[in-house]
């Protein structure tokens, strides 16, 4: 947390280097993508990456900042890590 002397500002600072990219946020090669549905939360997040099966990646269907805690997560877990493209 910060004051300015008049009001508080809640921050967050990420001191690391990242490869992430707007269509990208963890860079790296997979066999198969498995679909993930961001609405669907950070829980179910980390349920799939606990049956994920080796040389999968995971390609979001939604909005996800490369500072949130979804985005962190994945480059924690190193897995391939994209958005999937809009269909027209």
């Amino acid at each position: 947390m910060v004051h300015d002397g008049d009001q508080l500002w809640i921050v967050q600072l990420h001191a690391g280097a990242t490869q992430s990219s707007h269509r990208v946020i963890v860079p790296g090669v997979a066999e198969a993508w498995a679909r993930f549905e961001v609405g669907d939360g950070l829980i179910a997040l980390r349920s799939l990456l606990g049956v994920l099966p080796e040389r999968t990646g995971v390609e979001f269907v939604g909005e996800v900042g490369l500072t949130s805690h979804i985005a962190d997560l994945m480059r924690k877990a190193q897995i391939p890590t994209r958005f999937a493209i809009s269909s027209p």
